[in-house]
């Protein structure tokens, strides 16, 4: 805004304002005077420019943005500790919370014993993704017992994955979004923004768990409902007949409804399938098992809600009369052509929660493709023994299966 604001223009325009009666060339005393403060002038403008930059959501720098985003009850996401699992070999050794373990650059520590004999739950000591995709056989290094019977300890399940510190501009674009819809009371914008929170989880979509076409009159017991358990409650043992007594009764109040109900869908921060230890937290952190619909949770009371997570939709993809360059041919370049599938995968299924639905289409994956060094062109492509998009349903992300070419 004010780039012309500079030490020429603001020199001159004061030597405008002295009479030309006067020396106003460089190295007269008019010159000399004003010269200082057209110069302070110049840093003043560009701090004032600084400023206007700094005060705007779009423009300012992440220190100012953070700021800003504070006024609206937000901060950007921390980076978390990837938690894994851990099995050992004889389940008999004696480890306990609080031993760490070593693989490669990245030292864990054992935080939970598991439900199953020589399971263990580990949380890796540094932050971030750096965990992610570390999967393998881990040595002790600082233990409580002696570990001389222990034959093998290996990683085998990323349980929740790590994240990073969030990136300036997904915290801008997140800031954004929460002009959009206002989250409050249990709202899907609400359940969205606090269970986007959750370490591990990378993305959210909230669903009316009741929605295949139930009414809250369907639930109402009618005439011929009443006759035949007013025939056979007497008949039943004592603890079928006081669930069926407890069901009966509230639908004849008409306690049963649709409404309170909620499905919560997730996908992990690495854009996968969540494992079940994870939709086990979520649920536990929203609405815990024992305690649904009192509001114990993150859920509003009332809210009765089920945590699950989004499934693979396996995807066969044939390449038909691939035209490849003089030394490549499919065999020497599989590795490179599945890499680049999975990687246009993985983009599809980071958009999975902002889209009512993921497309696979042929056009998009074979431009991809063709950015491969070594492939002239791909005059036709098959999805699953078809010529066609594949369209997933709104709780699957597309998974490499077979390619053949």
């Amino acid at each position: 805004m004010f780039e012309n604001r500079t030490y020429d223009y603001e020199l001159e325009k004061m030597k405008d304002n002295v009479s030309d009666a006067y020396d106003k060339r460089e190295g007269s005393i008019i010159h000399d005077a004003l010269a200082p403060t057209a110069l302070s002038l110049e840093e003043f403008y560009s701090f004032l420019d600084m400023v206007l930059t700094e005060c705007f959501a779009d423009t300012a720098s992440y220190t100012y943005l953070i700021k800003r985003a504070a006024e609206r009850g937000m901060l950007p996401y921390e980076e978390t500790q990837a938690v894994v699992k851990m099995v050992a070999i004889p389940s008999s050794v004696q480890i306990e919370i609080g031993d760490k373990f070593n693989l490669g650059d990245l030292n864990y520590t054992v935080t939970r014993l598991g439900d199953t004999a020589g399971e263990y739950q580990l949380t890796c000591d540094t932050p971030g993704t750096a965990a992610n995709q570390q999967i393998g056989a881990v040595i002790p290094i600082e233990t409580a017992n002696d570990m001389n019977d222990l034959e093998s300890a290996e990683i085998t399940e990323i349980l929740i994955p790590g994240e990073d510190d969030e990136d300036v501009e997904d915290f801008r674009a997140r800031y954004f979004g929460s002009f959009d819809s206002e989250a409050f009371g249990g709202n899907v914008a609400d359940y969205i923004d606090k269970v986007s929170r959750i370490d591990g989880v990378g993305g959210v979509k909230v669903f009316r768990r009741w929605r295949d076409g139930y009414n809250p009159s369907d639930f109402v017991p009618s005439a011929a409902v009443t006759t035949w358990y007013e025939g056979i409650i007497e008949s039943l043992p004592a603890e079928p007949k006081a669930w069926l007594t407890a069901v009966y009764t509230a639908a004849k109040m008409k306690y049963l409804t649709v409404g309170g109900t909620v499905e919560i869908m997730i996908i992990d921060s690495n854009y996968e399938v969540p494992s079940q230890t994870l939709i086990d937290t979520v649920q536990e952190l929203v609405d815990p098992e024992g305690h649904s619909g009192d509001g114990v949770g993150i859920a509003s009371i009332g809210h009765v809600v089920t945590v699950t997570g989004v499934e693979e939709f396996t995807i066969d993809v044939t390449l038909i009369d691939v035209e490849y360059d003089t030394g490549y041919s499919f065999a020497t370049l599989k590795t490179v052509i599945e890499e680049s599938i999975d990687a246009f995968f993985s983009d599809l299924a980071k958009n999975w929660a902002s889209s009512e639905e993921v497309v696979v289409r042929i056009s998009q994956l074979t431009s991809e493709l063709l950015t491969i060094d070594g492939i002239v062109d791909i005059p036709s492509m098959e999805l699953n023994g078809e010529a066609e998009n594949i369209t997933l349903t709104e709780g699957q992300i597309p998974k490499r299966g077979e390619v053949v070419g």
